[in-house]
């Protein structure tokens, strides 16, 4: 069966493990309460090997035990399957384990290269220290653990602790390191670690980047924002916040990913993993606008449940605000909304995942979506191959071709989130959307740098010296006047948030450069890339002309590196004419020296200063006098041909040479 519709406490279990009477209110603790004296549900697998996973980033997926019905699964739409779950004490020994291992769950995910992690759970504050705090009981657990991974031929194992307090901080700590080094004790150097994190950590007992160095996944469980005992009604996986919204909702899946990502640093950022609800909750309400005092939490409701009540033309709304659907109608004089994600929604929150560069992400639950496939589609068209970012992205900064230079743009229409903090001010939150641009100068010089806002919003500048947060050269709200030195630079015009709220909308950047008196631009012919002058069609400056050192004796192979009389510059070397070949010199190299043997010939090597290679080459335009501005715009370059041409010339008049000399 697939989670109820509504979460009801169920009696106290058979058998000798209590829970904890503390248990934490979350949607995971509620769906254990609600099955925890059911039996594994019977399942039936596929006969035939399922499709390999063929997603590019983490898809993480929680199955409850008591899921029965899993021929929906698209074994290649995952990477991770977390069987949940297997029940933990204070004292680290196990409870109910409710059915693992399942080995025809595990076979199958296997035969579709999809990892297995059993979760261990437990959700009491007043267990979980007692658990922490004492070597002796994480040491039970731990080994406890590692026997289930065994027993199960499972890849790794998943820990979903809930109410973790803040004096176990420092026991949390130790316990994931304690784990990681006893897996590799226990000859499992590879096992995964997995985590399923608060969304918010009020206690702050997560210690995020040391946490990060023993473990693979931490699973942000983005949701619960709105749960069963909210004043308000509103989406449990809420994306983002705004004016209207504020009141009710300050911590969204934006600012707790952001904020996630800030603390464990750029370079982690990829064990990382969103995730999402495949369920929303259904409150009755005071009115149909919104956001709206709750009256009662009805209960929670898959999306199979949402999706059943739309075929009954229950009226569905969208706040494009904050990037979710409900559902409001009014029965028997009380109106109801049920907040809940779509795949409109779900596309917020996968942008997100790639925008940022996270690991992935992951569903709260496997078989929540029964009957219906957009879900399953929509992760297909996210990760499995994901489209190239736009223009403006980190991916794809927008080049500036020339100074003085000026572009419009709304960061409410459109725009990019990888920034969130940057070096230059890591207390400032930069976490709205923002567009980058890249520039480069070679001479010495000052640029000029200016956003103006329109309205109320509020977008600031940065000057970066690489596309990283930590590579921060200037931060400023309106102008930015700096020195450089030449090479390529990047500004990142983003979105300042105040109050939790996105200051978004239209803007204008100007951007100006001015040389430093007596410093020389590039040489006419030449183009400024990355800080240096850079000669067109894969020539080389050779003092102030460009040359072909592939064929130039006087340049062969690098600057002023000179044939001797009777040598010809072929592919970058100075070779002998063959003196008995008709022709003399007009004929290269004798057949026999095997030119194109030659692996540096072979590999279009043109010496120490040649060997550039066929891939996109950057055009600039400017002259001379004014070459430390920025007039990058991209083209393309075909291989040099030149150099083979000559070469095979050369061998074709070598063996004409050989027959002259056989005639005769």
């Amino acid at each position: 069966m697939l989670l109820p519709l509504l979460l009801a406490l169920p009696a106290e279990p058979q058998g000798a493990y209590h829970p904890p009477v503390d248990e934490v209110a979350s949607v995971h603790a509620d769906a254990l309460r609600a099955h925890r004296s059911e039996p594994r549900a019977a399942r039936a697998y596929p006969h035939s090997p399922p499709v390999r996973s063929k997603v590019q980033r983490i898809v993480y997926g929680y199955l409850p035990y008591w899921v029965s019905d899993v021929s929906e699964i698209k074994w290649d739409l995952i990477t991770h399957l977390a069987d949940f779950s297997i029940e933990m004490s204070a004292d680290g020994t196990l409870g109910d384990k409710h059915g693992w291992p399942d080995k025809a769950l595990i076979d199958t995910a296997h035969k579709a290269g999809v990892k297995v992690e059993p979760v261990f759970t437990l959700f009491s504050a007043t267990a979980l220290s007692t658990l922490l705090n004492s070597a002796t009981n994480r040491a039970t657990a731990i080994e406890n653990i590692i026997d289930e991974m065994e027993a199960g031929g499972a890849d790794g194992v998943s820990l979903d602790f809930e109410g973790v307090p803040a004096n176990a901080k420092d026991g949390q700590t130790a316990f994931f390191k304690e784990l990681r080094a006893r897996l590799i004790a226990r000859g499992h150097p590879a096992a995964g670690i997995s985590i399923a994190a608060p969304a918010v950590d009020w206690s702050g007992a997560f210690d995020i980047p040391v946490l990060l160095d023993s473990i693979d996944v931490y699973f942000i469980m983005g949701y619960d924002f709105f749960w069963s005992g909210s004043s308000m009604a509103g989406p449990s996986g809420i994306f983002r916040t705004n004016d209207q919204w504020l009141p009710a909702a300050s911590w969204t899946g934006l600012r707790s990913v952001v904020t996630t990502a800030h603390q464990s640093g750029e370079a982690k950022r990829k064990k990382i993993v969103y995730g999402v609800p495949y369920y929303g909750r259904e409150y009755t309400t005071d009115g149909n606008t919104w956001p709206s005092n709750a009256g009662s939490n009805v209960g929670a409701r898959t999306y199979s449940v949402a999706r059943e009540m739309l075929a009954n033309a229950t009226p569905k709304f969208f706040d494009d605000g904050i990037c979710q659907p409900a559902m409001i109608w009014q029965a028997s004089g009380v109106w109801h909304q049920l907040w809940y994600d779509d795949e409109q929604s779900l596309r917020c929150k996968y942008d997100l995942v790639l925008q940022q560069e996270l690991g992935g992400t992951g569903m709260w639950a496997l078989g929540s979506d029964k009957g219906y496939s957009e879900l399953w589609n929509l992760l297909d068209t996210a990760f499995s191959a994901p489209a190239a970012l736009d223009t403006g992205s980190r991916d794809a900064p927008i080049v500036i071709g020339a100074f003085p230079y000026e572009d419009s743009r709304d960061t409410s229409k459109g725009g990019f989130r990888y920034f969130n903090y940057y070096s230059c001010k890591d207390t400032a939150a930069e976490y709205g959307r923002e567009f980058a641009y890249s520039f480069d100068v070679c001479q010495k010089g000052t640029v000029h740098l200016q956003v103006d806002a329109v309205g109320g919003d509020d977008p600031d500048l940065h000057l970066l010296s690489d596309l990283k947060e930590s590579a921060c050269i200037a931060r400023a709200d309106v102008t930015i006047d700096q020195a450089l030195e030449p090479g390529r630079y990047f500004v990142v015009v983003d979105t300042y948030v105040s109050g939790n709220v996105e200051q978004e909308g239209p803007y204008t950047f100007k951007a100006s450069f001015t040389a430093d008196p007596g410093t020389a631009g590039c040489p006419t012919g030449t183009t400024c890339e990355a800080g240096k002058c850079v000669c067109e069609g894969g020539q080389v400056l050779c003092g102030e002309q460009c040359r072909d050192t592939s064929s130039d004796p006087q340049n062969c192979g690098a600057c002023d590196k000179i044939c001797k009389t009777g040598e010809s510059c072929i592919a970058g070397k100075c070779l002998v004419a063959d003196g008995g070949v008709e022709g003399g010199a007009e004929a290269g190299v004798d057949a026999s020296k095997d030119v194109a043997l030659d692996p540096a010939v072979a590999e279009g090597s043109t010496g120490e200063a040649g060997g550039q290679d066929a891939g996109p080459v950057v055009a600039w335009s400017g002259s001379e006098e004014n070459s430390g501005c920025s007039c990058r715009t991209s083209s393309a370059t075909g291989p040099r041909w030149g150099w083979l041409v000559a070469g095979l010339a050369a061998i074709l008049m070598g063996i004409r040479g050989r027959k002259a000399r056989a005639r005769g």
